[in-house]
């Protein structure tokens, strides 16, 4: 019989996804978004995140951090469509 510790779930789902730092250097330095950037907008709910273990470290799927380098929609679009705050002078 196997022994896991509750933490070994949590192991589990974060395989695979980026840390902050490492979300951070997929992104173009001219974006000018940094680490603490990330996480504000993580915490705010304006990217997603996983926190395996409440306060906890953040990570961040692949997928998402590659979708704020696709093109926005005109203004006036729906919110979905608009930039994240901090890229509307990119």
């Amino acid at each position: 019989m196997e022994l896991r510790n509750k933490h070994d779930n949590a192991l589990e789902e974060v395989s695979g996804l980026l840390s902050a730092d490492e979300a951070v250097a997929l992104l173009p330095r001219k974006m000018g978004v940094s680490r603490t950037t990330l996480m504000r907008w993580a915490k705010a709910g304006k990217i997603p995140s996983v926190q395996p273990v409440p306060h906890s470290r953040r990570f961040f799927r692949r997928d998402d951090i590659l979708r704020l380098l696709e093109p926005r929609g005109e203004a006036g679009g729906s919110s979905a469509d608009r930039s994240l705050p901090g890229l509307e002078e990119l």
